[in-house]
């Protein structure tokens, strides 16, 4: 449009171009995906097409085209962007942590997304700059995911379908051409052959002869496009549609419980993640209630775009599984309606300020200078935020997040952390356990594996405490019991089998000797390896709740610490002894022990709800809190020493959801927020480190945060 209005209008644009709407859309677009490149954390099935793009280019570079069509990984998608997320493998070795593949194979995404903006915006600018704009799109084409080129290619067939009815048959075969690009990258988009159906039926500009051509043509692009279909075709081709129907009523699709009108909750929202990445005005919401609104006017003069959104989302709906980036194939018929819609609601604008002249009764002609102040003031703002962010980006160099539904995490709530003999990530969750091998592509690796109730011998799902004993068996302590995995049986212990009145377990922790102890609200229980003996404020504890247990080994035998709501309670072993530490005589509140921590320096840590950090040497207390010391909070929930001396606190606020990161070493205090870092800001529940050196922090309700301190200096730590 060469001018905003037309007619009687109180202002024009007759300088402004179509080309320059179009080139400033795609601008947008570029912006927008490199910085989710830049910024977006690592996602569910990027691990999963990096490996196969790994995979493939070994089996390139080796000439073995055999392996290429039998290969068996992820075989429920088509190969052609596989092998396109091969090319970087072809030059480089990558490991988890460098991200070069990761990077190098998101803007191949990139790439692809950008260029459908640009085709879409050489149709219709606004509807590109809604495109643009779009996270949902954003975020799936900025990802290694397959999502990209089946987008751009969909488009392409639809509106060179379109030109092809209107005479122009060559185009009849670039369609085609696109058509069979689009299902060998992905089977979801074949949904576009019903609109082209449609198409077809209400405009038949097309002779059957062609019609026909056109799906030779179409299918054998597809064919030649998918190596694994080239020995038997068939018999692979369905056995990859029986995986999609099976895959329906798997585990992973169990869990997520998405309602069956999920896909309307993903179209009419912005996406709910990463709110660092998408800090912008996002489109989605926008475009949705434009294309309710616009229904009757695209039924009227563009029925096509309404019957591609109407049908494909009706599958959608219809189809158990219910992931976000499937929407993506309603996102550009969702645009062209409400850009149609908008341009019409202008003309209907411009007709009546036509007739009646409202606006240039009303307001004055603005001068030039308003113009360029306004401008200006945009542009000042704009700048300032855009600072503001590439600032936090690179404050959160060396942080990456886990959270729920974008990744293998089953719960958003985590309890533990512990890192298992095997150099495995386990975590106790709301809703399970997860347990995950990093490796060169992911944090989660190539298999992660999930616990429940429902596929294991896991008691319950609420899972609080997890721990490893030196034989290799997890114990795993949930609200229904404990249950104990040796790698391929499980044994399940309730409370009536430890002799407690709560079969809720809080903590555990192992002897010298390998006995366990478990904690509860009514007691503790310990197994020797024959039989349990309950311990309560009845026969020893200082009272019955039992938040932590920490060993304290010593020449003569070792001496169990139980951390409770006034103090410590401790047994000595060599002289079957207990006595007991009430932090009421010190003036010191704890409103609880959270958690203890023996350190490198034989001395106990201990952490509470309100008397702050409480350590214990030569035989004596010291407390330090937020009122004598430099600690931030008086709430300590995790404690872990990386190295002697260096020590990592999790601390919650006191009165509000939240808390704080914080390191100390040699007197130094540094404090990781969001303010300051990629720190998710919620309650830190777990700090553990891996043998690489990568310190993982779960927390009560934002997943995991995964900290690379080697990718910061100290002065960025800050």
């Amino acid at each position: 449009m060469s001018e905003f209005l037309s007619g009687n209008q109180w202002w024009k644009f007759r300088w402004w171009k179509r080309n320059y709407s179009i080139i400033l859309v795609v601008l947008f677009a570029l912006l927008l995906r490199l910085w989710a490149v830049w910024q977006l954390p690592m996602d569910a099935d990027e691990p999963v097409y990096l490996k196969a793009g790994n995979d493939y280019a070994e089996f390139i570079k080796a000439g073995d085209v055999r392996e290429i069509i039998n290969y068996e990984y992820n075989r429920e998608h088509p190969a052609l962007v596989k092998l396109l997320y091969s090319i970087p493998y072809m030059f480089i070795d990558s490991t988890f942590g460098s991200n070069l593949d990761l990077t190098i194979n998101r803007l191949q995404s990139v790439l692809f997304g950008v260029g459908s903006v640009f085709l879409l915006a050489t149709i219709d600018p606004l509807a590109g700059l809604f495109l643009a704009f779009h996270t949902m799109t954003i975020k799936y084409t900025s990802e290694v995911y397959l999502e990209s080129l089946p987008l751009l290619a969909i488009l392409g067939c639809v509106f060179a379908f379109r030109k092809a009815q209107r005479g122009q048959m060559k185009w009849l075969w670039i369609s085609a051409a696109l058509l069979g690009v689009a299902s060998a990258s992905k089977y979801t988009y074949l949904m576009i052959v019903m609109t082209l159906a449609y198409l077809w039926i209400k405009d038949k500009g097309i002779p059957w002869k062609y019609l026909v051509a056109f799906t030779v043509l179409s299918v054998s692009v597809f064919y030649i496009l998918n190596p694994t279909l080239w020995t038997d075709p068939f018999h692979r081709f369905l056995d990859s549609f029986l995986f999609h129907a099976s895959y329906s009523q798997s585990i992973a699709v169990q869990t997520a419980k998405y309602p069956w009108y999920q896909p309307i909750l993903w179209i009419s929202n912005e996406v709910p993640w990463h709110p660092q990445v998408f800090f912008f005005f996002g489109s989605d919401i926008f475009i949705f209630w434009l294309t309710i609104l616009g229904f009757q006017k695209s039924w009227k003069d563009q029925p096509w775009t309404l019957f591609w959104f109407i049908s494909c989302l009706a599958i959608l709906l219809v189809w158990p599984t219910k992931w976000p980036q499937y929407s993506l194939i309603l996102t550009v018929p969702m645009c062209l309606i409400s850009s149609h819609f908008i341009r019409n609601a202008i003309e209907w604008a411009v007709r009546k300020e036509s007739y009646w002249d409202y606006l240039k009764e009303m307001l004055p002609v603005p001068p030039k200078a308003f113009w360029i102040i306004l401008i200006l003031l945009t542009v000042a703002v704009i700048t300032g935020k855009v600072n503001y962010e590439v600032q936090m980006a690179m404050l959160r160099r060396g942080w990456m997040s886990i959270a729920e539904v974008v990744t293998p995490l089953p719960s958003n709530s985590v309890r533990d952390i512990q890192i298992g003999q095997d150099g495995s990530v386990v975590l106790a969750t709301s809703n399970g356990v997860a347990r995950w091998i990093p490796d060169g592509s992911s944090p989660w690796g190539d298999h992660p594996v999930w616990y429940s109730s429902s596929n294991s011998g896991l008691p319950g799902n609420d899972v609080y405490a997890i721990h490893q004993d030196e034989s290799g068996n997890w114990w795993v302590g949930t609200s229904d019991g404990l249950g104990v995995f040796d790698g391929s049986n499980w044994t399940k212990y309730r409370s009536a089998d430890y002799g407690l009145a709560a079969a809720k377990i809080l903590t555990i922790a192992e002897e010298s000797n390998g006995a366990i102890w478990i904690g509860t609200v009514t007691g503790a229980s310990r197994w020797d390896g024959v039989e349990w003996k309950a311990y309560t404020s009845e026969n020893s504890l200082m009272d019955d709740t039992v938040y932590a247990i920490e060993i304290e080994p010593t020449v003569q035998g070792d001496i169990v610490w139980f951390g409770q709501n006034g103090g410590i309670s401790k047994f000595n072993q060599e002289s079957n002894q207990w006595s007991y530490d009430q932090f009421s005589s010190l003036d010191i509140d704890p409103g609880g022990i959270t958690v203890m921590y023996h350190d490198s320096q034989d001395r106990m840590l201990v952490g509470t709800v309100s008397g702050g950090l409480g350590i214990w040497e030569n035989e004596q207390w010291t407390f330090f809190r937020a009122s004598n010391s430099p600690i931030p909070l008086n709430h300590i929930t995790a404690i872990h020493e990386s190295a002697p001396g260096q020590y990592w606190l999790g601390l919650a606020y006191p009165s509000e959801p939240g808390g704080i990161l914080a390191y100390f070493s040699d007197g130094e205090w540094i404090q990781y927020t969001t303010k300051n870092s990629g720190f998710l800001g919620s309650e830190p529940t777990a700090i553990v480190q891996d043998d690489q050196g990568r310190v993982w922090i779960g927390m009560a309700a934002n997943g995991v945060n995964i900290f690379d301190v080697n990718k910061q200096s100290m002065e960025e730590k800050k």
